[in-house]
């Protein structure tokens, strides 16, 4: 029988619908297959990019490759950045009515100088590197006043909106807090304000408690399958301190945290047989005051079916595995 949950982070409603898995096409865990070619990504062909604002040199001198990691801004980007002069329509634009201009950074993060396809396919060496450049290119768009929050995500595979199949990921820097973060903010503020607690933290020791969601542990971290998750296979992965900032994380912690995510990205690959899936870092915006009602955290969200006309209509997601049979077998 379907049964409906309400997810306090987003103060949305989810209903779990196990029998809707045995719809047609509910559900598709074929892997893309592309044939695996040279492209601009890869280590010598860095001219047919944007100049690189940060590289990461390689992990060995023995590796041949000429970096390891680089950041580069996106040829296509969403925002336009700070420091470009406006098109003369815009900087004199004065009426609320016309568009404004799209302020911002939008980078992509090239994770490995070799034609791979997944964080699988590298080693722990250079996915904990990836992760140090998340960091670091974090703590650069604090530095600019303009800039009040950055998000990273990645794209794997055509369903999730993989564009170019040679590893990267993508960060952007925005001069506003979007409607997901605020919304996440507002409600986790009015949980502290009510509670004296990280909504977040309480969630955390509700799973740990139960249990029967989680899907592994570290000395630091937890990952589990969100008891009103909005996607079959969803994710999270909260640091158990209270930390709302992604960039204060130590070179140990981020160790751990990339050593989990390809551990549960190879579940993810071993029980659906390499799916797309998107994963999204949020973290506390870029300001002198701590939040203590926040709490920075991941997001995976496998992509093994698509919105239709129902969730779309309604905001409801409907997810046809329930968490705790996701869980168990990620386990």
């Amino acid at each position: 029988m379907p049964e409906r949950r309400y997810e306090p982070v987003s103060g949305t409603w989810v209903v779990i619908a196990a029998d809707r898995a045995s719809r047609p096409h509910d559900i598709r865990t074929a892997a893309d297959s592309p044939e695996l070619e040279s492209c601009a990504f890869c280590a010598g062909r860095e001219d047919e990019t944007t100049p690189a604002v940060a590289t990461w040199a390689p992990l060995s001198s023995s590796s041949g490759e000429p970096w390891q990691v680089r950041i580069v801004p996106n040829l296509y980007p969403a925002f336009i950045d700070p420091s470009e002069t406006l098109p003369l329509e815009f900087a004199e634009s004065k009426s609320s009515k016309s568009g404004q201009p799209s302020r911002g950074y939008h980078d992509v993060v090239i994770e490995s100088p070799r034609h791979v396809r997944r964080l699988t396919d590298l080693s722990q060496e250079e996915c904990h590197l990836v992760f140090q450049a998340y960091r670091e290119r974090l703590r650069q768009y604090a530095t600019d006043p303009e800039i009040k929050v950055g998000l990273i995500f990645k794209n794997c595979g055509s369903s999730a909106g993989m564009s170019r199949e040679h590893i990267h990921s993508q960060m952007v820097g925005l001069p506003f807090v979007p409607t997901t973060l605020q919304t996440e903010l507002d409600r986790s503020q009015a949980h502290y304000s009510k509670f004296g607690t990280c909504l977040f933290c309480d969630l955390l020791e509700q799973e740990r408690e139960q249990g029967e969601r989680v899907v592994e542990e570290t000395e630091q971290l937890i990952a589990y399958c969100p008891f009103a998750s909005r996607f079959a296979f969803e994710i999270w992965i909260l640091p158990k301190k209270h930390l709302f900032s992604f960039e204060d994380l130590a070179n140990d912690s981020l160790s751990e945290l990339s050593e989990l995510m390809q551990r549960l990205l190879e579940k993810l690959e071993k029980q659906l047989g390499e799916p797309s899936f998107n994963y999204l870092i949020h973290t506390s915006p870029f300001d002198s005051h701590r939040k203590d009602h926040y709490h920075w955290h991941i997001e995976i969200i496998p992509r093994l079916s698509q919105l239709a006309g129902l969730e779309l209509g309604s905001g409801i997601h409907i997810n046809s595995v329930p968490p705790e049979a996701a869980a168990a077998l990620l386990r």
